[in-house]
């Protein structure tokens, strides 16, 4: 398993890098270094602020650097080395790809500050609800913060929590990095609360993961929620949850600018609402469920 040929492709407003697969031989590095420079050149004309997060100098030097250190480099270094300067530009709308995927087969979630499993394959129904303590012999913490490093899509806390969530079961990724000793197979260790053990796993493919209906997991519970917008379609409204003092705001879309305009002045005319009906409140959760955007 590898990550492998980078093919820079460019869609509506957001800047993204899509890796396929390529031969098995890997790419030379003449034809590293042209997808490099498509690459930086694509992120130079359309990205709005491309060095907000990043110095234009330090941009370049990462650049030059890993145009200057390929040979001896594989497919798949080179690209987390592309993924890792992506993830300094700091926006989570601009991001590198992968397809053609493996992932160990269980969903975790960063819940109460622990990796806790919460989608399983059948065949290890027995790990749902665990705590993941190591991956191969490194500690969960270790892996997450390597992983964070080089996942996509982070626009901010709420979102690098969910998409280090995603990127930790990648098998290419962990191999990468160093954190899986053998590529597709690695040993979990897990702690069901009273007792740890460890589990052995192989990794499947990425649409096995995705389209398979063998997999267990906790039922989710559909909060009662009343709209109060006016404005907004119907991908763009908010509306209270029942029995908190939270805000759940419905942002799978785009609205054009005066839209979201009266949007956003009706929702802070709401929180203010709020706060005068219950004086001793002193905080807003603002609950956002996006199609595509986090």
């Amino acid at each position: 398993m590898n990550l492998r040929n980078v093919r820079s492709i460019v869609l509506t407003a957001s800047v993204w890098f899509l890796l396929a697969s390529s031969s098995a031989r890997g790419l030379e590095t003449d034809q590293w270094i042209q997808d490099i420079e498509i690459y930086e050149n694509q992120l130079r004309e359309l990205h709005i602020d491309p060095f907000n997060t990043i110095s234009e100098q330090e941009f370049d030097q990462e650049i030059d650097e890993l145009k200057s250190n390929l040979v001896g480099k594989s497919d798949s270094e080179v690209i987390l080395e592309l993924m890792r300067l992506t993830r300094r530009i700091g926006d989570g709308h601009t991001a590198i790809r992968l397809g053609g995927l493996h992932r160990f087969p269980i969903e975790v979630y960063f819940i109460d500050d622990e990796w806790k499993v919460v989608k399983v394959h059948e065949d290890y129904a027995h790990l749902l609800g665990t705590t993941i303590i190591r991956i191969d012999d490194q500690p969960i913490s270790d892996v997450a913060a390597a992983v964070a490093q080089v996942a996509q899509n982070i626009e901010n806390a709420y979102s690098k929590e969910i998409r280090v969530g995603e990127s930790i079961i990648v098998a290419e990724i962990l191999f990468t990095l160093g954190v899986t000793r053998q590529d597709g197979v690695a040993t979990f260790s897990y702690s069901d609360g009273s007792k740890d053990s460890q589990v052995t796993l192989r990794a499947i493919e990425e649409g096995f993961f995705f389209g398979s209906d063998d997999f267990v997991g906790f039922e989710t519970l559909e909060p009662v929620i009343t709209r109060r917008s006016r404005a907004g379609a119907d991908d763009v409204w908010f509306g209270e949850l029942e029995g908190t003092d939270a805000v759940y705001v419905r942002f799978a879309s785009y609205p054009s600018f005066e839209d979201m305009e009266t949007f956003a002045e009706e929702l802070l005319t709401h929180i203010a609402a709020m706060r005068l009906r219950d004086w001793s409140s002193t905080l807003e959760v603002m609950v956002v469920e996006t199609s595509s955007l986090v």
